[in-house]
């Protein structure tokens, strides 16, 4: 969770246009996982957070970076 607008707010990395954004949600959409990929690692580098936490948030974290080598 972000910051935004004095309200926490969820940020949804997404590599679909069509995809619907939920209510409270920052919703960012691109073109390509490629793209996707590209932004969410300058938004995790411009968070710098010292903690993750969620459920199976290692695992998701290896299958991102396993994916972004592609």
């Amino acid at each position: 969770m972000i910051l935004v607008d004095g309200k926490n707010m969820t940020v949804l990395f997404c590599d679909r246009e069509d995809f619907v954004q939920p209510e409270g949600v920052l919703l960012l959409a691109f073109d390509s996982e490629k793209q996707m990929l590209l932004a969410w690692k300058e938004f995790f580098l411009w968070f710098d957070p010292d903690v993750l936490t969620g459920f199976d948030s290692v695992e998701n974290m290896a299958l991102i970076l396993d994916r972004a080598e592609q």
